[in-house]
């Protein structure tokens, strides 16, 4: 039987990576997957796909609220996880 499962790659950090240096591949890494993640979800707009106003209200909610608790982080303050379920 074959196993067509992909393998996810794990990025091996350089064993003389400075705490910036790693800052900043973590930094490009995760922000470029979060603004793809953004625009994928920013499809959903289109005439392929049926949200009614208090989805796409929802959504924009969740992803605010995200926005917001990251926000506070880097301002130094606590911030609750944010989390999504889109209601039927």
């Amino acid at each position: 039987m074959v196993n067509n499962k992909k393998k996810k790659r794990k990025a091996v950090a350089p064993k003389d990576e400075t705490p910036e240096q790693r800052t900043n591949r973590l930094a490009n890494f995760r922000v470029s997957r979060v603004v793809k993640d953004i625009n994928s979800v920013r499809m959903l707009a289109g005439s392929s796909y049926t949200l009614s106003l208090d989805q796409k209200a929802e959504i924009l909610v969740a992803m605010k609220a995200a926005i917001e608790a990251t926000e506070s982080v880097f301002a130094g303050q606590a911030a609750a996880a944010v989390g999504f379920q889109l209601s039927k």
